[in-house]
Order: C-alpha cells, then sequence, then structure tokens
C-alpha cells in the first residue's frame, strides 16, 4: 500500500480494484452471496411479493366491481319488469274481452306474442303454477277450496300469473290451493 500525504487512500482503491479484477473470493466462491447481494435479492423479493399482492388486489377489485355492476343492471332490470307486469296483465284482460273485430284482436294478440318474446329475451318468464304443488317461495296463496279427487296443496287454479327473472323471483304467481 502507497501512502502519500496528499491522498491516503489511494492504496485502499488499487487493493479493491486489484481484488475485483482476480474475481470473487474463496468465501465467495464457497457458496456465501457478497452482503450487496443479499440485500438486493431481499428487495427484489420484497418487490416481487409486493407485486404479487398488488396484482390479486387488483383482480379481486375487478371481480367485485363487476358482481357490483351486475347487481346493479338486475336491479334495474327488475325495477322496469315490475311496472311493466301490471301492465301485461290488463293486456292478457283486454285479450279475453270479446270483439267481433277480428282484425283487432288479431292485431293484439301479435302485439301480445312480441310483448311476451322481448320479456323472454331479457329472461323474464312467466312460471307454471296451475297443477303444482303449493311453494310459498314462489306462490301466494289467497283462496283454499276443497276439491274433491285433488291432492291437498296442489295449485288449482291461477289468479295472476307470476313471474321469474332467471331463478328470482320478481312476483309470486296468486292461486287458489286445494285444501
Amino acid at each position: 500500500m502507497v501512502i502519500d500525504e496528499e491522498n491516503t487512500f489511494q492504496g485502499k482503491e488499487d487493493d479493491v480494484l486489484e481484488d475485483m479484477a482476480q474475481g470473487p473470493s474463496e468465501e465467495d466462491a464457497h457458496g456465501e452471496e457478497p452482503q450487496a447481494e443479499v440485500v438486493e435479492k431481499e428487495r427484489y423479493d420484497e418487490l416481487m411479493d409486493a407485486y404479487a399482492r398488488l396484482q390479486a388486489d387488483y383482480m379481486n377489485f375487478k371481480k367485485r366491481n363487476e358482481k357490483e355492476r351486475s347487481g346493479l343492471v338486475d336491479l334495474g332490470v327488475e325495477k322496469i319488469a315490475k311496472t311493466i307486469l301490471p301492465l301485461l296483465d290488463n293486456f292478457e284482460r283486454a285479450l279475453g274481452a270479446d270483439t267481433e273485430d277480428l282484425a283487432f284482436k288479431q292485431g293484439m294478440e301479435l302485439t301480445y306474442k312480441s310483448f311476451i318474446e322481448e320479456l323472454k329475451k331479457q329472461n323474464i318468464v312467466a312460471m307454471e303454477a296451475l297443477d303444482q304443488d303449493f311453494d310459498p317461495n314462489v306462490h301466494h296463496a289467497v283462496l283454499v277450496e276443497a276439491v274433491d279427487g285433488v291432492d291437498s296443496g296442489k295449485v288449482i287454479e291461477v289468479l295472476q300469473k307470476g313471474y321469474l327473472y332467471g331463478e328470482r323471483v320478481l312476483r309470486p304467481a296468486m292461486v287458489k290451493v286445494s285444501e
């Protein structure tokens, strides 16, 4: 090591440069990493872990956001459908009325079929209730009547159609049930 008055560390720099030129020391050659590389690897691992967590959080956020959006769409469809269903009931009553104007009746029937088809496209369908077992989850019993030859708890008459939106009940069917 050379010591001069102007730069007392000149020899140390030369030793470090010489060590670097020679390659890894014996300690490094036995599989022990230099301290700087260990710290760098730990930092890399921390960053990769943080990245993986951030990615998972983002995917969870996307799924939650899509679920909320879908729920809002479903809520909107249900709200509109509930306002339209009474109009559909009135339309069905009008179809049941006697009229001598055959062209008018055929036009009403075509309009009704078109209305029903559009509801089906939106996954809104009338539920089958007649001759089914009474289910309080989908039926609203307004009358009970004893009928010979009919098992107890069967729907014997549908007073107002019930509707489903997918698997959910939009409106339960109002029914008469056998006693």
